[in-house]
């Protein structure tokens, strides 16, 4: 068995010495060391490659390449953009290519480091010279070539480019037609003509109406609005206030609370059960911006939504028309408070039947009105409902379910499905109407559903 030290002296007496005296020789044994560090010759598949990359990116030109010119050997073309024709001949060519090769240096090097001849001859035209016949032979290039994209015309984009069809202005604006469109905008002029609107507007009125749609169905920020329109965020928020105020005076009017014999003509087949539904009520909440003010705080909190919230109540008859909007109130009051404030039990009639969630807990007010309240059995401490209560659960389920598709209407403007500014609270209640109105305005849920006439 070796020893550490008789290790070392054998490894030791394996190494090889020069004498003083000799002359170290060029075909010494290599190290594995200098063969790591050694410069590798490139193979021959290699340098091919090499070759090649360097001849792609190699820009050249020669004579040939440019089919331009005339059988004395100059270039000439027709006039130019200003009436002058200009003559380009084989040496000024050679001239603006050669400058197009030196603006590249590195492409020379790789060109002499590869043994090729630059494709071109420079004679007689000086730096300038090359700068002017360079640029003057690449508009002759170009000269024939049509321009596919002017920034000319880029500037007069605007939102109507591209709202070219009903589907479109449906997504954008939740108007179904551009009938209804035009109409609405003919409304809007005529309401500012007669009443002498002294301002001004850098919009037409189809873009204004445009512009608050389309905040109202998307809900975008107006500094994402206002470049469309190539107007300031706060020129765009004016507009949108000016065109709520306006199209709240005239879709107010089409939400109105049709009376006993205009229900029961437009009654669904599906409401046979409850013929005497006059109203179903739904209470919706809409998140707003936390307000600096303690007490705002306090009245808008929603323990429901866990945050500030802004809360108003819809009534909607059997044939999905909007009949009622309240007045909006903070997310503390409960659906019970807001019936009672609201003075919807002012319009109500004796016989009349209110189609309510289980949130509403107005037995006894209706009880006193003398309405009859139609609203899903609960368990009570029940196990499980009986089969008369089971039956009536799922038919009023059944109805629910026409009654959400018409809130779902109201819920695709963007605006109210999202956190509100407090910049625009103060026009909550006309932005909801507003909504609404465009809403009655669409085709009805129940177009497909049999109608039929109850006697009185």
């Amino acid at each position: 068995m070796y020893t550490n030290n008789t290790l070392l002296l054998d490894f030791q007496s394996k190494k090889r010495y020069l004498k003083p005296n000799v002359t170290p020789s060029l075909h010494l044994p290599e190290r594995s060391l200098d063969k790591k560090f050694a410069p590798s010759s490139p193979s021959k598949k290699g340098d091919r490659r090499t070759i090649r990359a360097g001849r792609r990116q190699t820009t050249t030109f020669e004579v040939e390449d440019f089919p331009l010119g005339d059988t004395d050997g100059t270039l000439s073309t027709n006039s130019n953009t200003f009436g002058e024709t200009n003559t380009v001949s084989v040496d000024e060519m050679n001239a603006a290519s050669a400058l197009l090769y030196l603006a590249d240096p590195a492409k020379i090097r790789e060109t002499v480091r590869l043994g090729h001849k630059p494709k071109f001859f420079v004679h007689t035209a000086s730096a300038d010279e090359c700068i002017v016949l360079f640029f003057l032979f690449c508009g002759r290039l170009m000269q024939d070539k049509y321009v596919q994209v002017s920034l000319d015309t880029m500037t007069n984009i605007t939102i109507s480019h591209f709202l070219t069809t009903d589907v479109h202005l449906n997504a954008w604006c939740g108007i179904q037609t551009f009938k209804g469109f035009d109409c609405l905008a003919d409304t809007i002029d005529l309401i500012l003509q007669e009443t002498k609107y002294p301002v001004s507007f850098r919009l037409s009125t189809r873009e204004m109406l445009c512009l608050c749609l389309i905040k109202l169905k998307t809900a975008l920020p107006f500094s994402c609005i206002a470049p469309v329109f190539k107007i300031s965020h706060v020129t765009c928020s004016n507009y949108f206030t000016i065109m709520i105020d306006i199209l709240y005076v005239i879709l107010k009017n089409f939400i109105r609370w049709p009376s006993k014999k205009e229900i029961r003509k437009t009654m669904p087949r599906c409401f046979g059960k409850y013929p005497d539904t006059r109203v179903i009520l739904d209470c919706s909440e809409t998140r707003i911006d936390k307000l600096g003010c303690i007490d705002c705080r306090v009245k808008t909190f929603s323990h429901y939504k866990g945050h500030e919230t802004i809360k108003y109540l819809l009534g909607i008859d059997p044939s999905g028309e909007v009949t009622y909007i309240s007045v909006t109130y903070g997310g503390r009051a409960s659906d019970k408070f807001i019936f009672n404030d609201c003075g919807l039990a002012d319009i109500l009639e004796e016989g009349d039947g209110v189609m309510v969630d289980k949130g509403f807990d107005i037995d006894t007010e209706l009880l006193r009105l003398g309405c009859k309240l139609i609203r899903p059995p609960f368990m009570r401490r029940k196990k499980r409902l009986n089969p008369e209560e089971a039956i009536e659960n799922a038919d009023i389920a059944q109805l629910r379910v026409h009654v959400e598709h018409a809130f779902s209407r109201v819920k695709a403007f963007r605006i109210f499905e999202t956190q509100l500014c407090y910049n625009l609270l103060h026009l909550a209640d006309k932005m909801i109407f507003v909504i609404c109105g465009l809403v009655n305005l669409e085709t009805s849920i129940m177009i497909k559903e049999v109608m039929y006439s109850h006697p009185i």
